[in-house]
């Protein structure tokens, strides 16, 4: 059985590796030039070389909201690491490209080859992929598709009133790379997940001021810098002014939304019967794995709030008869 496998990140990598194991052959398509998906560092913003995305939000001094005892595949550890649990992207990227030569996936994986389409025909899966080198188109058949290309990359930023006239500088989190880049600025942070928390803490290095916009009480109880202040969420902007729903008013000269992502499947044809709802869900999903319509499409690693690589094995792995009967 030949298996399609859009992505060579986390994901892509657990399911080739499964394939191999129970004599499938897998072909993996990956857009960059190396493994290891969203945890790639790249300095760029904007578009690549081949005029796409730039795929990563991997910035200069993250770390890992999870210690590296979570993210390692099963029956594979990280090694000479014993005295760091908390890793920076590079670690965590040779982690991934070791995973890959010890299973020998590299052969399997055609690097520069972006999906641009999957359709699903009578007794088999269409995949076209341009190569980003050539610039050539190719067209391959398949009995399964992996869909494993990720949801951190397309940027979801809500619409508040006056955000659009907003004449200071304004990104999404996907294109925070440096807090040198804010000095002395007074910086509005929206939104308090895990990249709003560690990003406010970390611009607020160089800021003067931090607003961090949330509406999470429990974040009151966390020891953060003294040029960090809560506030709640934002009313609407008029120029540089913000408008808070405490009835308070702050001028900052920059503002991070970090607001999470939407799930971007461009590449789906209408054939293969998924629908993506307000950029959040795919559906119809069994287990949120199976395409209902299509069962011969799968989606890993499309989950929030999960210890990702070894959740993403046990979505890919193959039941046994005894689990399938139950």
């Amino acid at each position: 059985m030949r298996i399609a496998i859009i992505g060579a990140g986390v994901s892509g990598l657990a399911s080739a590796r499964r394939c191999l194991e129970n004599g499938f052959e897998p072909v993996v398509y990956e857009r960059s030039k190396i493994v290891g998906g969203t945890w790639i560092y790249d300095e760029r913003i904007g578009l690549d070389e081949f005029g796409l995305p730039i795929h990563t939000s991997i910035y200069q001094n993250l770390k890992t909201n999870l210690p590296k005892e979570l993210m390692d595949y099963p029956n594979f550890p990280y090694k000479d690491l014993d005295d760091v649990s908390f890793l920076r992207p590079r670690q965590v990227l040779e982690y991934i490209e070791q995973f890959t030569e010890h299973f020998g996936l590299k052969k399997h994986i055609r690097f520069c080859n972006f999906v641009t389409s999957v359709e699903k025909s009578e007794n088999a899966w269409q995949v076209i992929a341009e190569d980003l080198l050539t610039k050539m188109s190719h067209t391959e058949y398949y009995d399964a598709v992996m869909v494993c290309n990720g949801h951190l990359t397309l940027p979801s930023v809500p619409q508040i009133q006056g955000l659009d006239k907003f004449t200071g500088v304004h990104i999404h989190s996907h294109d925070y790379r440096a807090p040198i880049k804010f000095k002395n600025m007074n910086v509005l942070v929206i939104g308090a997940g895990p990249s709003g928390v560690d990003i406010s803490m970390d611009v607020g290095k160089f800021a003067n001021q931090v607003y961090l916009s949330h509406h999470r009480p429990k974040l009151l109880e966390i020891k953060f810098l003294n040029n960090i202040v809560h506030k709640p969420d934002v009313e609407y902007f008029s120029g540089k002014s913000v408008f808070f729903k405490d009835q308070t008013v702050q001028t900052v000269d920059a503002i991070i939304h970090c607001t999470g992502f939407n799930i971007g499947l461009p590449f789906l044809k209408p054939s293969c019967g998924i629908n993506v709802v307000d950029g959040k869900l795919i559906t119809p999903l069994h287990k949120s794995i199976i395409n209902i319509n299509n069962p011969s499409m799968g989606f890993i690693g499309f989950l929030y709030n999960t210890l990702v690589n070894r959740v993403f094995d046990l979505q890919v792995g193959v039941p046994t008869v005894e689990q399938r009967s139950v």
